[in-house]
């Protein structure tokens, strides 16, 4: 399977501010936001840490458009598609993106690292693009 993320909003006191400032749009802004904040993940990932070969595993990495349930909103992303099992294998493989010659083309946790440094601010970025959304919020 695919390494997986999803932001729970628990936590992140700014964001819910934000969002009962809008009532009933808070979905659809969180949605957005969350969509927004996972490209900004997924952009870092494959930029800095993603190993290239001959770029088919970065080519892979995407973001699911948000999912609106009865228990809130879900935004996921990954890498693999159809490559799942090997984005897994890559991603959990200490030696990932070492080459015969020693050097580094990427790194292991390739998700993992840039989705933990992306907690770091994650509040206050996600409270700003809800309140960028809704004029009203400011």
């Amino acid at each position: 399977m695919a390494k997986e993320f999803s932001v729970v909003v628990e936590g992140l006191p700014k964001a819910n501010t934000a969002l009962k400032a809008i009532g009933q749009k808070a979905p659809k802004a969180l949605g957005a936001a969350l969509f927004r904040e996972g490209e900004r993940i997924i952009g870092d990932s494959k930029e800095h840490y993603c190993p290239v070969v001959i770029g088919n595993l970065r080519s892979t990495g995407h973001v699911q458009k948000p999912l609106m349930t009865a228990k809130g909103v879900m935004v996921e992303g990954g890498y693999g598609g159809p490559a799942a099992p090997y984005a897994e294998a890559v991603h959990e493989n200490p030696n990932t993106g070492k080459t015969a010659t020693g050097s580094q083309v990427g790194q292991w946790k390739y998700l993992e690292v840039p989705f933990n440094n992306a907690k770091k601010g994650q509040d206050e970025r996600i409270a700003k693009d809800i309140r960028s959304q809704m004029p009203e919020a400011r």
